[in-house]
């Protein structure tokens, strides 16, 4: 994927994982590398609430 940052663009992949904890909570993590290199790593963590 292209990404456009400080006016430069890189050609960046992605590694994106989910990893369901139970019917309420989503782990997710997603490395992006350049040359095989990890230049950076989100982690995010979803919790479902009622309505």
């Amino acid at each position: 994927m292209n990404v456009t940052a400080s006016g430069s663009t890189w050609l960046l992949h992605f590694d994106d994982w989910m990893f369901l904890q139970d019917d309420a909570h989503l782990f997710n993590k997603t490395e992006m590398k350049k040359f095989g290199i990890t230049v950076a790593t989100v982690t995010l963590f979803f919790t479902r609430t009622a309505q």
